[in-house]
């Protein structure tokens, strides 16, 4: 049985600000959240108690997009779940292939060694990023084209189908989370008409559980309690 789906936007973050004033600065490399972001995101465990309260470190993973503010947004969000919290935290992998689809310097991950010294916490797994050296430099299969990007949202659902957890968290970005459950002009944001708020959380499960399908497609679970 494949496992269920939780897809969350991060907190606000500072290039998402405005409009109308000030407006979003796509400029900025590798933001982190604001002070509103980072209150969204200690909110979750509140916001989404019957989705919290169901995650055990024996049935749950968290897999999270290292960029600066999808790993706040996780540390902030599952702090309760997590190693610096309690001796029986829920498994963490931070995957490269989460990270957004532009080719904005908002969309790339800064330097991981600046990275790695902005959350130094030493249970942290950098294993997965440092094997792909091209993930912050818009190379290989992280090149900013629609194409690469689709082809890495079919990677992350082939790859979330064949984990054997229960329950697989995601923590990533608007962009890469429109093509994850393939919505209708999922590479134009304005003209989408599945739009992700900050710091939401979805549920999906898997059209075809039996894992035939190649695309692995994702079905969103109607009127879910979270």
């Amino acid at each position: 049985m494949p496992p269920r789906v939780f897809l969350l936007r991060h907190g606000e973050a500072q290039h998402n600000v405005g409009p109308p004033f000030p407006p979003p600065d796509h400029s900025l490399l590798d933001p982190e959240l604001t002070s509103r972001g980072v209150t969204q995101c200690a909110a979750i465990p509140t916001t989404y108690p019957t989705f919290f309260a169901s995650l055990k470190p024996e049935n749950t993973i968290i897999l999270v997009s290292p960029l600066r503010r999808t790993m706040q947004t996780m540390l902030l969000g599952f702090s309760a779940l997590l190693p610096s919290s309690t001796s029986h935290p829920v498994p963490l992998l931070i995957l490269p292939q989460l990270q957004e689809c532009g080719a904005y310097p908002c969309d790339i991950g800064g330097p991981l060694k600046e990275t790695k010294a902005r959350f130094p916490h030493e249970w942290l797994d950098w294993s997965e990023v440092e094997k792909n050296p091209g993930w912050n430099q818009n190379r290989g299969e992280f090149e900013a084209t629609e194409a690469k990007n689709v082809a890495r949202a079919r990677w992350v659902r082939k790859f979330i189908r064949e984990r054997k957890e229960e329950n697989v968290v995601v923590v990533s970005h608007h962009g890469l989370l429109r093509r994850i459950v393939k919505a209708p002009h999922a590479h134009d944001r304005k003209k989408s008409p599945i739009q992700w708020d900050n710091a939401t959380l979805r549920e999906y499960k898997f059209a075809d559980e039996t894992g035939a399908d190649e695309e692995a497609d994702l079905v969103r679970v109607p009127d879910q309690v979270l």
